[in-house]
C-alpha cells in the first residue's frame, strides 16, 4: 500500500482545477482481475472471530481438465473454470482466440447482428488495410518511376529544352486522410446473419429477439501448457486432470511422469522410455523451473514465441499493460560431460551467435521490452540416482540466475 500512496500529493488542488474522472474501464479491470492467483484468502467477518489473531480461510477451487496427447496440452472445458483461470492469473489461452477466450462472445454478437467489432476483427481489418496500403504505395512508386524515366528520355530527345518536370507520385501517403476512421470500429450490418421469428431468444428493447450465450454451443476451450498445468496441480493444488481412458483423475506422480515423457518424445502417441525421459536436462524441467521461478516472484508469465523468446513477463496482466521483460532460457550443465549424452535436440547449450543475439535484442527493443537471460544450472547426473526424478522434489536441485541485457543505440542514447 505504501507504493500506491507514495506518488500522491498532499497539497490541496486549486478551486479552478476540475476534478479528473477515473477511467471506468480501468476500474472495472481492477475489480475483475483483482486476484493474482485462483486461490483466495478470506478473513471471517463475524464479530466473534475478529481480533489480533483472526483465522484466515483458504478458498481453493478445484478445476477439472483433460490431457490431449496430440497437442501435448491440457484442456479446460468448463465455462466457470475457464473464466476463473483467466481472471485470476491469466492462465492458458483460448483455442479459438488470440489470448482471452472470447469466441463465444464473438459468436453471440455475430448472431445478434451487433455493430461493434471485437478485438480480433479489428486487428484483422487493420492488417488487411495495411496490406492494401503497401500494395497501392508500391504501385504508385513504380508508376512515378516510369513517368520520370519517360520524361527524362523525352528531354534527351529534344536538346533545346534543358529542364523537365518530374510528375509527383500520387501515392497513398501523399493523400490527406483522417487519423481515425469510425468505420474501422463498426461492423457491416449487411454481412450479419438476419434473425427470423422462429429463432429462440429474448426480445431486446427494440422488439427484436436476441440470442443468449446459453443458446449457443461453446466450441472453445482453455488450453494450458504442461508448465501451467503442473503449476496449478502441484504448486497451487487446484487442478485435477482426468484420464480419458480410465475415467479417473491422474495422481500427482502420474502427472509428473506424463509431463516428462511427453516433453522427451517427438511422437505424441509414443511416449519416451523412462531412461530417456527421466534426465535432469529434460525440456519440461528446464522450462518449468523458469516458469515457477517468475510466477513465485509475482509475475504473470506468458508464452513469448511472437518475439523470439521463451516467456514474457507482465507486471499485472495483458489487459493492463504490455509485457515489460522477455525471457530467454539458457541451460548450463554443471557437468559438461552430460551435454555430450543429451538426447534432446531442443536443448541448446552452445554459446549464442552474435547474429542470433542481435536479432533477439533488436526485435524486443523495438517493442520496448528488456531481454532477460535466465541461466538454469542443470545438476550433474553423478549427483542423482534412479529415484531422484520420481517426483517434483528434484526441482530444488536447480538454480536460476538472471542477466539483464539492454541494447545500446548510440543515436538514441546520447545522454
Amino acid at each position: 500500500m505504501a507504493a500506491i500512496f507514495a506518488g500522491q500529493s498532499t497539497s490541496t488542488p486549486p478551486l479552478s482545477a476540475a476534478p479528473t474522472k477515473p477511467k471506468r474501464r480501468q476500474n472495472n479491470n481492477n475489480v475483475i482481475y483483482a486476484n493474482p492467483l485462483p486461490i483466495l484468502l478470506e478473513t471471517p467477518r463475524s464479530t466473534t472471530s475478529l481480533g489480533l489473531f483472526s483465522p484466515t480461510r483458504i478458498v481453493n477451487p478445484k478445476f477439472s481438465a483433460i490431457y490431449d496427447p496430440m497437442t501435448r496440452s491440457v484442456w479446460v472445458t468448463g465455462k466457470g473454470d475457464v473464466r476463473v483461470l483467466w481472471e485470476r492469473g491469466f492462465f492458458g489461452k483460448g483455442s479459438l482466440s488470440r489470448s482471452e477466450p472470447t469466441w463465444l462472445t464473438r459468436r453471440v454478437m455475430q448472431l445478434n447482428g451487433g455493430d461493434v467489432m471485437t478485438a480480433e476483427e479489428i486487428t484483422a481489418k487493420r492488417r488487411e488495410q495495411r496490406k492494401q496500403f503497401k500494395a497501392s504505395r508500391a504501385a504508385a512508386i513504380q508508376k512515378a518511376a516510369q513517368e520520370a524515366e519517360a520524361s527524362f528520355s523525352a528531354s534527351l530527345a529534344s536538346p533545346g529544352s534543358a529542364t523537365y518536370d518530374v510528375p509527383l507520385a500520387k501515392a497513398p501517403h501523399n493523400v490527406p486522410r483522417p487519423t481515425f476512421e469510425p468505420a474501422a470500429c463498426k461492423g457491416n450490418a449487411d454481412n450479419r446473419p438476419s434473425r427470423t421469428e422462429e429463432d429462440d431468444g429474448t426480445k431486446g428493447a427494440d422488439g427484436v429477439e436476441t440470442i443468449d450465450e446459453d443458446d449457443v454451443e461453446n466450441m472453445e476451450h482453455l488450453q494450458l501448457t504442461l508448465q501451467e498445468a503442473f503449476f496449478l496441480a502441484w504448486g497451487l493444488d487446484c487442478l485435477r486432470i482426468l484420464d480419458t481412458e480410465s475415467g479417473q483423475y491422474l495422481s500427482l506422480q502420474t502427472l509428473w511422469s506424463l509431463c516428462l515423457s511427453a516433453s522427451a518424445s517427438p511422437n505424441p502417441f509414443q511416449p519416451a522410455a523412462r531412461a530417456a525421459s527421466h534426465r535432469m536436462d529434460n525440456p519440461f524441467l528446464i522450462n518449468y523451473i523458469v516458469y515457477h521461478h517468475f510466477r513465485s516472484l509475482g509475475w504473470v508469465v506468458r508464452g513469448g514465441i511472437k518475439f523470439c523468446v521463451d516467456y514474457l513477463l507482465y507486471k499485472r496482466g495483458p489487459v493492463f499493460t504490455h509485457a515489460e521483460f522477455a525471457v530467454v532460457i539458457c541451460p548450463v550443465y554443471e557437468d559438461p560431460e552430460d551435454a555430450v549424452s543429451c538426447p534432446f535436440s531442443s536443448m541448446s547449450t552452445e554459446p549464442f551467435t552474435w547474429s542470433w543475439f542481435s536479432t533477439i535484442s533488436r526485435v524486443n527493443t523495438q517493442v520496448k521490452k528488456t531481454v532477460i537471460l535466465a541461466y538454469v544450472t542443470i545438476p550433474a547426473m553423478t549427483r542423482t540416482n534412479g529415484r531422484t526424478l520420481d517426483g517434483p522434489g528434484c526441482l530444488g536441485m536447480f538454480s536460476v540466475r538472471e542477466v539483464v541485457i539492454r541494447r545500446f543505440v548510440p543515436a538514441r542514447m546520447r545522454d
